[in-house]
């Protein structure tokens, strides 16, 4: 099988310019189509070194939002 070119793959609509071409260049920010939709949030959080639990107060590497907006510990956690 010969390989093939990617100008093959190009319709008569596409004019090969690439300036429908997206690109993600460092710190770009993408605007969501729907602005009914919420960014992501994060529900955990690791640590290389040992941090607090905000309901406890014990050390620990893993935690977890709780709900109230605080990180807990997995024994703090509302599952």
């Amino acid at each position: 099988m010969d390989d093939a070119s990617l100008d093959e793959f190009l319709d008569d609509a596409d004019s090969g310019d690439g300036a429908d071409a997206v690109e993600d260049a460092p710190g770009a920010t993408v605007e969501s189509a729907d602005p009914a939709v919420d960014p992501a949030t994060t529900t955990y959080a690791w640590s290389a070194s040992a941090v607090t639990c905000d309901a406890c107060g014990t050390d620990t590497d893993r935690r977890w939002h709780d709900g109230d907006g605080r990180l807990v510990c997995p024994d703090c956690k509302d599952w």
